[in-house]
């Protein structure tokens, strides 16, 4: 009898139901628990009363490429609300005299406005790099507002000099208004923002991991970013021989961790930015975007620039909980499976077991109820009537599974512009 043979003798004789159940169970829900216990054991780092970094020491980057100035009118006014020392924005040629009549219309001297002939974040963005003369430098979506309260915190945790890099929590700004649809669409993606919140403080609690630094708002120290090997890095990253145009910011968090640069992310209401997402079906793209920055990011992290053996060895609980898991999360499989596969054994429970019966029934529906709402709990709890939508969220994430196998397939560009 062989080795593997003789170990073989050591197991249940169990069904194939069985042996889904016990190893899917706790794989998928143990990362739920973790997870659970990071979150709430996570703190944001303490604003100092003499900080090292102020304004000053601060140059916000916005590349756009909106034809509605308008519509950018509350979110730079919210950025230079605070006492940045500088905002530059690029944007393409054909929008430059656009945008220069609309700064003039706001008339803060510290903005500057540069263009080029594409339209590229990471081209733009490489372009006016090298012009920041502050030790700071943030990167900022065009559709962001920030809070007056900001920006003590995201300089506080630069006060530890290995710090590279830093984010901040985000919310969606809701609509309360219009139709059923727009409303429902707009719940969304504020569960998007919610379930990053939660799993980003939970990885970052756990093992300091943190598996994307969100462009929405990422503050840098300047002497990253103008470094020639990362402008070289930035501008030309590739997949299977595919310039790419998203995943600016899964490359930017690879190239920290790659050059030893520790990162951190502070979850606070004073440090929290307010986000506008896609509406209607664009919505859908922008998931498929977000799907496929992801597992790209996620498999050049695992199996390009590193191994997995040396990423669970550094961060085991993101490798777990973030990398492993954009390849095996598929609730579209996965949760139906769970339950046919519970009905399936239910005749071999014992019939004195709270799993048979009918309480086995409700006790399934609560845990699964639980499952889909717990890292919500914070959105549920300042918009009590958003419960309203959770069916809509449940079926949402099944639908997600088709727009994962989507993104795995296509998906290189800025499909929800």
């Amino acid at each position: 009898m062989s080795s593997i043979s003789f170990l073989l003798t050591f197991l249940p004789v169990w069904t194939w139901h069985q042996w889904f159940l016990a190893l899917h169970t706790p794989y998928r829900y143990g990362r739920l628990i973790g997870n659970l216990i990071g979150k709430y054991l996570y703190r944001p780092y303490p604003v100092l009363r003499g900080p090292k970094y102020s304004g000053k020491d601060v140059t916000v980057l916005i590349p756009t490429i909106t034809d509605d100035m308008e519509e950018l009118r509350p979110h730079f006014l919210s950025i230079l609300a605070t006492p940045i020392h500088q905002l530059i924005l690029v944007t393409t040629d054909n929008r430059k005299a656009k945008l220069l009549a609309f700064t003039e219309d706001l008339a803060d001297p510290r903005i500057q406005v540069y263009s080029v002939p594409i339209a590229n974040k990471r081209t733009q963005l490489a372009a006016v790099i090298p012009t920041v003369q502050t030790s700071i430098c943030i990167l900022v979506d065009d559709d962001v507002t920030w809070t007056r309260t900001i920006l003590p915190w995201l300089l506080a945790p630069f006060e530890h000099p290995r710090n590279g890099s830093v984010g901040v929590g985000m919310a969606a700004i809701r609509i309360r208004s219009g139709s059923l649809f727009t409303r429902c669409i707009n719940f969304l993606g504020a569960v998007y923002l919610e379930r990053r919140n939660f799993e980003g403080a939970a990885t970052l609690t756990l093992d300091g991991g943190i598996s994307c630094m969100s462009g929405r708002t990422n503050a840098l120290r300047t002497c990253i970013l103008q470094d020639e090997a990362f402008l070289d890095a930035f501008c030309n990253e590739k997949f299977n021989g595919v310039p790419l145009a998203t995943g600016d910011d899964k490359m930017i968090t690879r190239w920290l961790v790659q050059k030893g640069w520790g990162m951190y992310v502070q979850y606070h209401p004073k440090a929290q930015l307010l986000t506008t997402l896609e509406s209607g079906f664009k919505f859908l793209y922008q998931c498929q975007r977000w799907a496929g920055s992801s597992w790209r990011g996620n498999y050049k992290t695992l199996f390009v620039e590193s191994n997995p053996w040396a990423v669970c060895k550094k961060q085991p609980w993101t490798f777990y909980a973030k990398y492993i898991a954009v390849f095996t999360s598929m609730g579209l499989i996965t949760d139906p499976l769970t339950w046919y596969c519970y009905y399936q054994i239910r005749s071999l429970l014992d019939p004195t077991s709270i799993w048979a019966g009918n309480s086995g029934w409700v006790l399934m529906f609560l845990l699964y109820l639980f499952t889909k709402t717990i890292k919500l709990e914070g959105l549920f709890r300042a918009h009590p009537k958003d419960l309203g939508f959770l069916p809509a969220s449940i079926l949402f994430g099944l639908f997600h599974g088709f727009i994962k196998m989507k993104a795995f397939c296509k998906d290189k560009g800025w499909l929800s512009r």
